[in-house]
């Protein structure tokens, strides 16, 4: 994201970063005025969003996997092999409300909040795509808007964010404290895509770039 959001990410999750992303890649992981809140009950954290109109994790990673199974005896196509497009054929624009959390789909939200004064604090953020190689600023469109990401840390704590109208995803600092290194997964209906191996980093989209970065085979994937 670029010059928008309100906030800086603490210091310790940046060099986290700095760290983590340098050594591998994560792996698997909407337009509209978007809020979030959550709650949490026996380890449970649900962020909860309601929208109007209308983003890998990261540490070590190896692509993830689905439960799905391919119905023939065929190999399954890989859905990294799909070429770069914009699937909803809408960007975000930098004229638009800078505190929309549609804002920037596809950018690393937590980089870019770290360099900002009044812009959230993200323990986690990121954006889910339909494709695998969709462009930075393009919104995410179905299926990828009706999931969720799920998120369990190292107290098994559980932490569901939604998918908002642009694709992305977040947990504010406020709302929760993830323990890292935590395990990731993009649920929709009874079909995942999980991260192959914990993650310590929570700026999902700095390797789940278009191209994908530091062992991570491009952006976060829909099951």
């Amino acid at each position: 994201m670029r010059k928008h959001r309100r906030a800086r990410v603490q210091a310790g999750i940046f060099a986290a970063w700095l760290a983590a992303c340098g050594d591998a890649g994560g792996g698997e992981t909407g337009a509209g005025t978007t809020s979030g809140d959550a709650s949490t009950s026996g380890g449970t954290t649900s962020a909860t969003t309601s929208a109007t109109t209308a983003d890998d994790t990261d540490g070590t990673t190896s692509a993830a996997t689905t439960t799905s199974t391919p119905t023939t005896g065929a190999p399954p196509d890989n859905p990294f092999d799909d070429p770069p497009q914009c699937s909803s054929r809408q960007y975000w624009e930098e004229e638009e409300d800078e505190g929309d959390p549609r804002m920037n789909p596809g950018e690393a939200c937590i980089t870019c909040h770290f360099s900002q004064n009044d812009a959230p604090d993200f323990a986690i953020a990121g954006t889910v795509y339909p494709t695998a190689h969709e462009p930075d600023d393009c919104f995410s469109a179905a299926p990828a808007t009706d999931a969720e990401v799920v998120i369990t840390d190292a107290m098994n704590q559980v932490f569901v964010l939604p998918v908002n109208p642009a694709g992305n995803f977040f947990l504010e600092e406020e709302e929760a404290t993830p323990v890292f290194p935590f395990a990731a997964k993009v649920v929709l209906g009874d079909e995942e895509r999980a991260m192959a191996t914990p993650q310590s980093v929570g700026d999902c989209n700095s390797c789940h770039t278009q191209a994908g970065a530091n062992g991570a085979p491009g952006r976060i994937l829909v099951p």
